[in-house]
């Protein structure tokens, strides 16, 4: 009896170290806000950089239509060449801009 006894203690202190290791403490209000708040700076920076992107993407579209509708090869050439040799730098501070974020850029897996 004074064994079961002694394992039932045992037993009864394991299950509220279990209890206790699976109660997480909730944030307050205050720290809820503030990661709100951050996420939607986040997003809301997220969203000025795309509309930047897609509105100088329409423009490239537009003005290449224009030089093939008045036959400026020339123009044309010289702005494939311009964007050829800015790509690497395009590249490279978008590199460096995405390893200082905490954005999921790509997969590691561990190689």
């Amino acid at each position: 009896m004074k064994g079961n006894n002694e394992w039932m203690k045992s037993f009864i202190a394991d299950l509220k170290k279990i209890e206790n290791t699976q109660d997480a403490a909730a944030p307050n209000q205050d720290q809820i806000m503030n990661a709100l708040t951050k996420y939607k700076k986040a997003r809301q920076k997220a969203l000025k950089r795309e509309l930047i992107v897609f509105i100088c993407t329409a423009l490239i579209i537009l003005t290449t239509y224009a030089m093939v509708a008045l036959k400026l090869p020339q123009v044309y050439l010289w702005i494939q060449a311009l964007a050829l040799a800015t790509v690497p730098i395009i590249y490279k501070v978008e590199k460096k801009r995405r390893s200082g974020s905490e954005e999921v850029a790509e997969i590691d897996d561990g190689r």
